[in-house]
């Protein structure tokens, strides 16, 4: 934490060590402390050119003097606040916040005072010892430590500013959803809490509380404390599960967190961003005398890094304690390893997303995109082979950071090896008896995502009508129907309809698959749509019958209605050939 203050001291170092190098030179012996004092008892008899240059290294020496006394004091400062704050919620809040505005205006002064001192150091140490002035380097040194000094006190006025949050979403009235508001205030009632000033929801695969204003893209912030809902993880989540996890984040709102969230949290971010200008606007010559304020504030930020971290720790867990106690440690763990496993195919939904709409293929629901990812594309066996990598990990939160999930099962004395998998795999449908009308708003999040991919250049929907129904959808059709001919819907029936799918047809779309096997009852019979392919030839028609006798026999045996249906095929197309 002390490594700000060398960088610190250089300035001041390299001004005092030039001004005592000129005048010993001009002394040619005499002791440093005699001829100062002749030096000015001279010049004030004789107020010449000369005793002006004198005046300003005498002056040189003493600021470089303050300056480095200075600069101890402010990292010494900060240091010691750090040290007795601790991982004390209440001092951080209430000592950090006006701290850090007192040092960075500390540091503006000292960025400009250094700045003349390097400034006038280089140009006197160059007229005495070289006989040479480089005016240009010089001046950019002294244009970087004003541009510096001003952004640092600019930075100053940034810290007052709230925390706004941006968030694709919508907010839920009470008088839209009055099932899931009752939910919410029932539970803040039981954990003694306050109840959230807003519900939002949104497709993106996460919850999480936050005391931020929040921007849901409608030009206006959400003001007060803000419950953010994923309806995809709604969805997969049954009703206790979810409860566990709006009690753990409502948690976040009691007395102490709302404190640190309000009144720590946006000045230590803000510090972040500060840093984060300071070092990142020009270089050379200009950022050199910056240099020192941009070290003193990151060592000042790092200072309470780990106390942060710690505090965040607790936090995190203080909350976990809460989710249990509206629920149970079973359900808690449960949700929360639900939210890591998930949360991680969401960005192949967004890429997949991105290329459909390339194709001009556009997904009504991303919701259900999104199930149906989770459904289909993960087993046991995947999960207990990434159940180590999944307790190593955290969820990701946009204003906070979380333990890992194994620290968090062994803080609320769950055993890990007690996680059932086929719970995780279960989709509990929580939504059900809080939320009307779901569909309409993923529909409405989705159209809102695929506007963002628009605006954004990502995505580009093509001219004319690609989604019409031909031969693709033929296929589709019949696949689906093999896979649910036998009543029941087996994750490795309908991976090798994909996987075979793909090698069968080119523009093999799993998303436009998957709609029909959401939707086998409104499918037509799958001899009726083969009735349509007689005229296939040969070597096509018989491309198809293999594609569905691999998908029958995906799962290891083969059902009496798929050989059924494998038969009545063969009938009606190869009976007369």
């Amino acid at each position: 934490m002390f490594r700000a203050l060398p960088v610190l001291l250089i300035i001041p170092t390299v001004g005092y060590f030039i001004a005592v190098a000129i005048l010993n030179s001009i002394g040619e012996g005499i002791p440093l402390s005699e001829l100062i004092a002749n030096i000015k008892y001279n010049c004030a008899l004789d107020n010449s050119s000369v005793c002006s240059t004198f005046a300003n290294i005498i002056l040189l020496k003493d600021a470089s003097l303050i300056s480095g006394l200075v600069s101890c004091a402010i990292v010494l400062s900060y240091l010691l606040i750090s040290k007795f704050a601790g991982t004390n919620r209440k001092l951080v809040s209430r000592l950090f916040p006006p701290l850090i505005p007192l040092v960075l205006l500390a540091i503006a002064i000292q960025t400009f005072v250094q700045g003349v001192i390097i400034t006038y150091g280089v140009y006197v140490g160059e007229s005495f010892l070289i006989g040479r002035v480089h005016f240009v380097l010089i001046g950019m040194v002294a244009l970087g430590a004003v541009i510096g000094s001003f952004q640092i006190v600019g930075s100053i006025f940034s810290l007052a500013k709230k925390l706004i949050h941006t968030q694709k979403a919508i907010n839920i009235l009470p008088s839209d959803q009055p099932n899931l508001w009752s939910l919410v205030k029932k539970i803040a009632e039981d954990i003694d809490s306050k109840p959230p000033n807003n519900i939002i929801v949104g497709l993106e695969p996460t919850f999480y509380a936050t005391a931020a204003d929040v921007n849901i893209g409608d030009n206006s912030n959400l003001k007060g404390e803000t419950l953010y809902l994923s309806l995809p993880l709604m969805r997969l989540c049954n009703l206790n599960e979810l409860k566990s996890i709006i009690g753990h984040e409502l948690g976040h709102f009691k007395s102490n967190d709302t404190l640190y969230s309000t009144k720590f949290t946006p000045v230590y971010r803000g510090l972040g961003n500060s840093i984060s200008q300071l070092s990142s606007s020009d270089s050379g010559a200009l950022a050199l005398a910056r240099l020192p304020a941009i070290c003193v504030l990151s060592s000042m930020y790092d200072s309470f890094a780990k106390n942060v971290a710690v505090i965040s720790r607790e936090r995190e867990f203080e909350a976990d304690a809460v989710g249990v106690s509206v629920s149970s440690a079973r359900d808690l763990s449960h949700a929360l390893t639900k939210v890591i496993l998930f949360s991680g195919m969401w960005n192949d939904v967004l890429i997949d997303n991105i290329n459909r709409l390339n194709k001009g293929k556009i997904s009504a629901n991303l919701s259900l995109v999104f199930k149906d990812n989770v459904a289909f594309n993960l087993n046991k066996k995947d999960i207990s082979e990434t159940k180590e990598k999944i307790l190593s990990s955290s969820i990701f939160h946009p204003t906070d950071s979380h333990p890992l999930l194994s620290q968090r099962l062994v803080n609320i004395d769950f055993d890990s090896d007690e996680i059932n998998l086929e719970r995780l795999l279960s989709q509990g449908e929580s939504y059900l008896d809080l939320f009307k009308n779901i569909e309409k708003v993923e529909e409405e999040l989705t159209a809102t995502e695929h506007a963002a991919l628009i605006s954004l250049g990502y995505a580009t929907i093509p001219e004319g009508d690609e989604n019409e129904v031909g031969f693709e959808a033929v296929i589709y059709a019949m696949a689906a129907g093999m896979v649910g001919v036998d009543g029941k819907i087996v994750q490795e029936e309908v991976a090798v309809a994909e996987q075979v799918g793909m090698s069968l047809l080119d523009s093999f779309d799993r998303t436009d698959f998957r709609a029909y096997i959401e939707n086998l009852d409104s499918i037509p019979n799958v001899v009726e749509l083969a009735g349509g392919l007689k005229d296939l030839d040969y070597d096509s028609k018989n491309k198809i019958i293999t594609y569905l006798e691999a998908i029958a026999k995906a799962d290891g045996e083969v059902d009496h209605s798929e050989s059924t249906l494998i038969k009545d095929l063969k009938d009606l197309w190869f009976k007369d050939e």
